[in-house]
C-alpha cells in the first residue's frame, strides 16, 4: 500500500477518534453536573423522610411504653410472688425432709465410736471418712466437724483443717457456756491450722479470740506466747508470759518461752 494512503488513513482514524471523544465529554459533563444536583436532591429529600420517619417512630414507642409499661410491672410482681412462694415451699420441705431423715442419737454414737476407734488405730482416711458419713448424715453436727478438722491437723492436711474449723465457727451458736467453750476450742484449733500454713499473724488473732473466751487457759497461753515470739511482738509475749506464770506456775515451758523473748 502507498505511503500516502497510510497517512491518510491514520489521520482520518485521529479525527473520528477526537470527534467521537469530544462528543462523549460533552455528554458525560453534562450528565455528571445533571446527576450531582439531582443526588443533591433526593439526599435531602431521604434525610427529611428518615428524620420524619425517626420522630414518629419515637412518638410511637412513647405511647406504646406508657400503655405496655403497666402490664409488664403487673407481670412482674406477679413473677415475684410466685418466685417467694415456690423458696418457701422449697424451705418447708428442707424443714420436713431434714426432720424426717436426720439419724437417731443410737446411731450417731455408734458412728462416733467408730470414727474414734479408727483414729486411735491411726487409720486416719478411714476415720476421715467415717466422719463424713456422719456429717452426710447430719450436715449440722458440731462434733463431727470439729473432730474431722482435727484429724485433717494430724495428718498436716492443714488447708483442708482451716476450712473446717472456719465451718465450725460458723455453725456454733447462742451464749450459752458450753457453747463459747466449743467456739474457743474452734478458734484454738484454727490458728494450729493457719500456724501450720506459717501464718503465724492470723494464728495470733485466732488465739486471741480463744483467750477472751477463756483467758485463762494455759493451753491458749502457751500457743499465744509462741505466736507472739514468732511475729516478734515482744510486749505482747511478755504480757502472754507473765500470765501464763500465774495461772500455770509449774509450766515446764515458762524458762525456754522467757528465754526466747529476750532474744528477741
Amino acid at each position: 500500500m502507498p505511503y500516502y494512503i497510510t497517512i491518510a488513513l491514520v489521520v482520518i482514524s485521529l479525527v473520528v477518534i477526537a470527534v467521537i471523544v469530544l462528543r462523549k465529554f460533552s455528554i458525560l459533563a453534562r450528565i455528571d453536573v445533571e446527576n450531582i444536583e439531582v443526588e443533591k436532591q433526593r439526599l435531602v429529600k431521604k434525610k427529611i423522610i428518615n428524620d420524619k420517619f425517626k420522630r414518629q417512630l419515637n412518638k410511637v414507642g412513647q405511647r406504646s411504653w406508657k400503655i405496655i409499661k403497666p402490664v409488664i410491672n403487673l407481670i412482674g410482681k406477679i413473677f415475684v410472688g410466685i418466685y417467694n412462694k415456690l423458696i418457701a415451699v422449697k424451705d418447708n420441705y428442707s424443714q420436713n425432709n431434714l426432720a424426717v431423715s436426720k439419724p437417731d442419737d443410737q446411731a450417731l454414737s455408734k458412728l462416733f465410736a467408730e470414727a474414734h476407734d479408727l483414729t486411735n488405730k491411726e487409720d486416719l482416711v478411714a476415720a476421715e471418712n467415717k466422719y463424713i458419713e456422719i456429717i452426710g448424715l447430719d450436715s449440722s453436727n458440731v462434733q463431727a466437724f470439729q473432730e474431722l478438722g482435727e484429724v485433717y491437723l494430724t495428718k498436716e492436711n492443714y488447708q483442708d483443717a482451716e476450712q473446717t474449723f472456719q465451718h465450725v465457727t460458723k455453725l456454733i451458736s447462742g451464749n450459752s457456756a458450753e457453747k463459747s467453750l466449743e467456739l474457743a476450742k474452734a478458734y484454738f484449733c484454727l490458728s494450729m491450722a493457719y500456724r501450720g500454713m506459717n501464718e503465724f499473724g492470723r494464728a495470733e488473732e485466732n488465739v486471741a479470740k480463744s483467750l477472751e473466751i477463756e483467758p485463762a487457759n494455759p493451753r491458749y497461753l502457751d500457743r499465744m506466747i509462741d505466736l507472739n515470739i514468732l511475729t516478734e511482738n515482744r510486749d505482747l509475749a511478755w504480757q502472754s508470759w507473765q500470765k501464763l506464770k500465774t495461772v500455770n506456775p509449774d509450766n515446764k515451758k515458762l524458762d525456754d518461752f522467757k528465754q526466747r523473748i529476750n532474744e528477741l
